[in-house]
């Protein structure tokens, strides 16, 4: 009687915890007006962003601060606000005189520059366009301690002719939408119109002809490849493809994935000058496998345990262009550089860590699944995908998928080298 008692209280304290996630779900979330304007003409391409709150507050804090770029970056259109650092690295508006205040603007620096932790805000298209990232301007009154339960309305106003697109919907001058805390989106604003049909590409014409029919001609068989093996996505990715030169000598490319938006962007080096390198093609190609796997994905990460999907999207991208034919040279120096890094980086290097170490440990996952199983790691990311939901443990989901479809021993020892 005494254990049918304990059960029914424990079972009573998961359902009052369970209402209780459902009504804060149910609560209205606080709305912040995020307002971004583009005034451009042939000399000049000035950018403000402007924050509207229903209530008054002291402080507005950055949800990503990569670094503390915007203090330099961001100019208040008052010299009553500034924008500071607090004690733990976060970026935060408030007036100098630490009073309330409802309504702020700032003129923003729109040119591209390299985060090494997070998306550029701003990547420039060669004939004028714009891929600005919304997740750089969310901001929440007072602390971001709970992001989710704010809730972003944006606005971008640009010239008549200029059309602004996000995965969802697009218009011309003006364009209004919602997001909540999560990542964001690439914002496109420019003459471009994406197709309407098959997969929207919004693609520099800057980029050499040769570089861009490369783009259009690669990435439809790779999506299915990859469809083939973890099936097809609910929509086409939306693909952005932008350049522009750099004045401090630096030279390369970034880009990721946010949702359905794939994205790269070229910086410095005129590139007709970089395509005649050895390895250019083969290392784009490589880059967009990477980005194309992390589709696949499903939005799957775990950030403290990210050599899970890093090093997994690079060992796919070495098994796609090995499926394509990449000369054995190309792909043995990749899994060589790996095997380089790997070895030299320190508890600290979390890009070496994760990527390098990562896809040796996905490359062990591989050869032991290939032995039963014909799509080796695709097969183990079905399980662990089918497995997994929203509130799931993603690291013990994906300890549990390992050790049933290889053995507890091998899971073990793979897990006890990880980062």
């Amino acid at each position: 009687m005494q254990n049918r008692s304990i059960r029914l209280l424990v079972l009573l304290f998961c359902a009052v915890g369970v209402l209780a996630l459902y009504l804060y779900a149910q609560q209205p979330r606080e709305q912040i007006n995020v307002n971004v304007y583009r005034e451009q003409t042939d000399l000049t391409d000035r950018w403000w962003v402007q924050y509207q709150l229903a209530e008054p507050v002291t402080r507005l804090e950055f949800i990503r601060t990569p670094d503390q770029s915007r203090v330099a970056r961001w100019s208040p259109e008052s010299g009553e606000f500034m924008i500071a650092v607090a004690a733990n690295g976060n970026e935060y508006i408030q007036r100098v005189d630490q009073q309330p205040f409802q309504f702020v603007s700032f003129e923003l620096t729109p040119t591209y520059t390299y985060l090494e932790q997070d998306y550029a805000p701003f990547s420039p298209y060669s004939d004028g366009g714009m891929a600005w990232f919304s997740g750089r301007f969310k901001v929440c009154p007072e602390s971001c301690e709970f992001a989710g339960q704010f809730r972003f309305y944006f606005t971008m106003q640009s010239a008549p002719t200029d059309s602004i697109v996000i995965p969802t919907e697009s218009a011309t001058e003006a364009l209004s939408w919602y997001e909540s805390a999560d990542d964001g989106l690439m914002v496109y604003v420019g003459e471009q119109r994406p197709s309407q049909s098959g997969m929207p590409l919004l693609i520099d014409q800057g980029i050499p002809a040769s570089l861009q029919s490369e783009l259009r001609n690669s990435l439809e068989p790779m999506l299915n490849y990859f469809a083939a093996r973890l099936g097809a996505l609910e929509t086409a990715p939306m693909v952005f493809a932008s350049y522009s030169s750099t004045s401090n000598g630096r030279y390369g490319n970034q880009g990721g994935v946010i949702g359905s938006q794939l994205f790269v962007h070229w910086y410095g080096m005129a590139l007709e000058d970089r395509m005649i390198e050895p390895t250019f093609v083969n290392d784009t190609l490589w880059f967009f496998a990477h980005e194309v796997a992390h589709l696949y994905q499903r939005n799957l990460f775990d950030n403290d345990h990210a050599w899970i999907h890093e090093g997994s999207a690079e060992w796919m991208a070495y098994r796609y262009l090995e499926s394509i034919g990449v000369s054995a040279s190309y792909l043995e120096s990749r899994l060589a550089r790996a095997e380089r890094l790997c070895a030299e980086a320190n508890p600290d290097d979390r890009i070496r860590q994760d990527y390098a170490c990562g896809m040796l440990l996905a490359k062990r996952i591989d050869e032991a699944l290939l032995r039963e199983y014909p799509f080796g790691i695709y097969y183990f990311w079905q399980e662990f995908l089918a497995r997994s939901n929203e509130h799931s443990e993603q690291y013990t989901v994906f300890q549990e998928t390992l050790e049933e479809l290889t053995h507890h021993q091998f899971a073990s020892a793979l897990l006890r080298s990880a980062p």
